[in-house]
């Protein structure tokens, strides 16, 4: 079992990967991680597969981006909007 530090600590390195994978703000990552009951597998997956928001009550504030409002990494590392799509 953890203790409050342990658990701190991994909660902190789940809102950085998630922050990381999705290219989100802290309290967005915060807000994706408690609607899905802090996995951040999970909570990337469904982001990506179903390109789901979660509700406004899944944290304070306004709800997480969807994934197509957030801006998203571009090829080399840079941020912005995607490219534009060919055909």
């Amino acid at each position: 079992m953890l203790d409050k530090v342990g658990l701190q600590a991994v909660k902190e390195e789940a809102i950085e990967r998630v922050k990381n994978v999705l290219y989100v703000t802290r309290d967005q990552a915060v807000r994706v991680l408690r609607h899905y009951q802090w996995d951040p597998s999970r909570a990337s997956e469904r982001w990506f597969t179903e390109q789901v928001t979660p509700p406004t009550g899944a944290g304070a504030g306004d709800s997480a981006p969807s994934p197509t409002s957030a801006s998203r990494a571009r090829p080399g590392g840079a941020r912005g909007p995607p490219p534009p799509r060919r055909g």
